[in-house]
């Protein structure tokens, strides 16, 4: 169900979606907030796709940790580009409760580091696309953690990631002829 962009869903309309749902895009829905996280994880377990963009101030660790870490296993594909709260804590918590983890994208998540993508890629292995564009806390050493732990990588997009480094690059020859550099 794609309701990105739709400004005046809120909470109460995500109360009763379907049981059977695998793909949700609420992003740049300003309205919801955790409540309506609450309401998803109650009524949406068989989640495997999931848009979150752009939840700027709604949307805390607390209403993530009780959709993504407790409710939905499954997920597959998570999208939390320019979500403000996304930080090193929320990447422990992703590395700890789902592991199907295929496709992420944390675009402009400022406060992610490179220990949180070290917790994030000692678990979640099974990554293939990883979108860490304008994560300025990122370095050389995140790249030898992706280097090391996601040997499915296929495209990893590293735009304006400034701590990036010619070190960092060699970090990534091993696995190059694998995936595609952004």
């Amino acid at each position: 169900m794609k309701l990105a962009n739709c400004y005046d869903i809120t909470d109460a309309g995500l109360r009763n979606l379907g049981s059977s749902l695998q793909s949700l895009d609420i992003g740049s829905c300003h309205k919801l907030t955790d409540i309506g996280l609450k309401h998803l994880s109650r009524c949406c377990p068989m989640l495997k796709h999931l848009n979150l963009e752009s939840q700027h101030e709604n949307i805390s660790f607390e209403g993530l940790d009780i959709l993504l870490f407790h409710s939905c296993p499954m997920i597959q594909s998570l999208n939390l580009r320019g979500c403000a709260e996304v930080d090193d804590d929320v990447l422990f918590c992703l590395a700890k409760y789902c592991k199907s983890l295929q496709n992420l994208s944390l675009q402009s998540c400022f406060l992610i580091t490179d220990k949180g993508l070290e917790d994030l890629c000692q678990e979640c292995t099974m990554i293939q696309h990883l979108d860490l564009s304008f994560c300025n806390e990122i370095s050389d050493i995140g790249l030898h953690k992706i280097s090391q732990s996601c040997p499915l990588i296929q495209l990893l997009n590293l735009e304006n990631c400034q701590l990036i480094t010619d070190v960092g690059l060699q970090l990534l020859l091993p696995v190059l002829p694998l995936f595609c550099i952004k």
